[in-house]
């Protein structure tokens, strides 16, 4: 009987410590403390006060920051997502950033945090991103270019954007024969990017297609 009184007791002090661990969220941002205005009790979530390097980090659900921190060590970029790409990203999935201020930037950074549109608003995913270093380079305010992989495929079959002739599911590339002849052949697409398309059939591994077409 004592054993089982122990044992019930330990599998609640188990139940009470994991109730505890979800009641901290840490934050995303080195900084210092300056501030203190939450309760008890309160649920917090992450807020910014402006685009890059914010001056508050977290805040409550009426808008106001139970925690303020200052001489934060980040920089962080929020980015809004249509509701079909936004689904498919996730909290500290990697990502680059590039920023057209800085030519040949391309900063390493992770999903921070993801706001969910509003049920039946015509709005997206707000997405923010924090680099994996500081810059000195990097000023609040500049514009930011987040890559993000929403889908990925294996062992996939692809060949530069610039060379397929997008219509819908199908398009066609100039592919060029043994013999040096040049043939549009049609072509059943995939998964569309900027840079490359996923080509399902039509062409085969190893087989030639000139960068021809816009696109």
């Amino acid at each position: 009987m004592q054993r089982q009184i122990l044992e019930q007791a330990r599998a609640d002090i188990q139940l009470k410590q994991r109730e505890l661990e979800k009641t901290f969220k840490p934050s995303s941002y080195s900084g210092t403390v300056d501030g203190i205005h939450g309760q008890i009790g309160q649920v917090m979530h992450a807020a910014h006060s402006t685009p890059l390097v914010p001056s508050a980090v977290a805040g409550g659900p009426a808008g106001d920051k139970p925690i303020t921190l200052k001489d934060v060590d980040a920089h962080v970029v929020e980015v809004a997502y249509s509701a079909a790409d936004g689904a498919k990203i996730t909290r500290d999935q990697s990502v680059e950033v590039a920023f057209d201020e800085v030519p040949g930037l391309v900063s390493p950074a992770r999903v921070a945090d993801i706001v969910a549109p509003v049920p039946g608003a015509n709005a997206g995913y707000k997405v923010t991103v924090v680099l994996n270093e500081v810059d000195p380079r990097l000023a609040d305010g500049m514009a930011a270019r987040v890559n993000v992989a929403v889908e990925k495929l294996d062992n996939a079959l692809a060949v530069p954007a610039s060379a397929v002739r997008v219509n819908g599911r199908i398009g066609t590339v100039a592919m060029q024969l043994p013999d040096g002849t040049v043939r549009e052949t049609p072509v059943e697409l995939g998964m569309i990017g900027q840079k490359a398309i996923e080509i399902k059939s039509g062409i085969a591994a190893g087989d030639l297609v000139r960068e021809e077409h816009a696109g």
